[in-house]
């Protein structure tokens, strides 16, 4: 057990009493720590308080829990307290820490106490959909279905429709009267098809599934839009919730309409608050009367010049109210809880026309990263933090490392990425 006393205005002192592997991660998480040293005299470490307090936040127990087939981890426990009991929506966790199982924590742990009744909606990127799907079966008992758009999963009885309607469409002209019982007949074989397409797309929302799994393009079907309002479904989690902090973009706009819901989260590994207007995107999901008003949102936190955003103000201010509704953990503070990392080094077999791919890809970063390098001689670290222009060049040299990440794994990646980008780095090679 941990515990902590104020020792003067600016100290406390932290002992750890009664468990070796907590005194051992303690040992550890005070050696990141330079304003500290021991007391001798009362055999306890003392360290500046906001370290102190930090410390017992990290390692403290909550007295919560939920039933998954696999154990959780103290972090992840002390998540689904923060979201359940002190209001937490926004969950800031490093890469590989396990925002899955959060997930899937919370939606259970609602579920089980009777928070929550009915199913819950989980959206990602196009490309992890089914590891999602594989993860809700991993970690729960619960059934899930991946939603797509109503016409890529009805395209084969689409074109069989068009084929009768094209047919009819001869038919009428060569002769409606002396073609009229052929034109009947397709008629009524196309009525059935429709009827089929549409009942057989319903019934991936129907609830013999409890999580529905989209992607955020997917919120651009005007049908499944339709469907899931009329479902009046209460839980939504967000993966990568960076991608809606844009509250001008499509995908912030499609999931602003759900904000109404009871129980929203999200989930980031990225840090998101470096623009203000990003926090509005994601807050105004998550929860939206907490800035109700986009243009006082604006006039108070950011700085504008000619009607453009070039700054922030009042950080200290925002940053206050924000705090109680996120859970952080950086990579440092649970590192020890988690297994070692194990690297298995894979070599992909490049086509002739991926490595040209490749080559081209690796061109323009290169490309884009000197055009940083001549923004950095004149402009200050601090500036180009704020800088629009230096973030997109930014933003361009990830996609393209991504997509060449993609390339050597399988063009199918490639495929189903949400950016349009994607695509003009496809070369038809088949996967391996």
């Amino acid at each position: 057990m941990i515990q902590i006393g104020r020792r003067d205005n600016h100290y406390s002192y932290i002992r750890c009493i009664d468990d070796l592997e907590e005194f051992n991660r303690l040992e550890k998480t005070l050696k990141k720590i330079n304003d500290k040293f021991f007391d001798t005299k009362y055999q306890t470490w003392v360290c500046d308080t906001k370290s102190a307090e930090r410390i017992v936040e990290v390692f403290s127990k909550p007295n919560i829990n939920v039933d998954l087939k696999l154990q959780p981890y103290l972090y992840q426990l002390q998540c689904l307290d923060a979201c359940i009991n002190k209001n937490a929506k926004l969950i800031h966790l490093s890469c590989g820490a396990g925002k899955t199982p959060c997930a899937l924590m919370l939606y259970k742990y609602l579920r089980d106490n009777n928070m929550l009744s009915g199913q819950g909606v989980i959206v990602v990127k196009a490309t992890l959909k089914s590891q999602w799907l594989s993860e809700v079966s991993k970690f729960t008992d619960y059934n899930a279905s991946i939603i797509d758009t109503y016409k890529s999963v009805t395209s084969s009885i689409q074109s069989k429709i068009k084929s009768r309607e094209k047919k009819m469409k001869s038919l009428i002209k060569d002769s409606a009267v002396e073609n009229k019982d052929k034109i009947a007949k397709l008629d009524n074989e196309i009525n059935e098809l429709k009827k089929d397409a549409s009942n057989g797309f319903v019934k991936l929302f129907n609830n013999d599934y409890d999580l529905l799994i989209l992607n955020f393009e997917t919120l651009d079907d005007p049908v499944v839009k339709d469907i899931l309002k009329k479902q009046k479904i209460d839980f939504w989690f967000i993966d990568e919730i960076d991608n809606i902090k844009d509250p001008d973009t499509k995908r912030s706009k499609n999931l602003a309409e759900f904000n109404n819901a009871k129980f929203k989260f999200g989930a980031t590994a990225t840090p998101i608050r470096k623009n203000p207007v990003d926090l509005y995107g994601v807050f105004h999901f998550l929860k939206p009367d907490l800035f109700p008003n986009r243009n006082a949102f604006e006039l108070r936190y950011t700085k504008k010049y000619f009607g453009r955003i070039v700054g922030s103000q009042n950080e200290d201010e925002l940053s206050n109210i924000i705090t109680p509704f996120i859970f952080s953990r950086t990579f440092e503070e649970i590192s020890d809880q988690l297994p070692q990392q194990v690297v298995i080094q894979k070599y992909c077999e490049l086509s002739p026309a991926q490595l040209r791919m490749h080559k081209k890809l690796m061109t323009e970063v290169q490309l884009f990263k000197e055009e940083q390098e001549t923004m950095a001689q004149r402009f200050t670290q601090s500036q180009l933090r704020n800088n629009a222009e230096y973030e997109r060049l930014n933003g361009n040299i990830v996609a393209r490392q991504t997509f060449a990440q993609m390339l050597a794994d399988s063009e199918d990646l490639l495929k189903a990425s949400e950016s349009s980008l994607s695509k003009q780095y496809l070369t038809g090679t088949k996967s391996s």
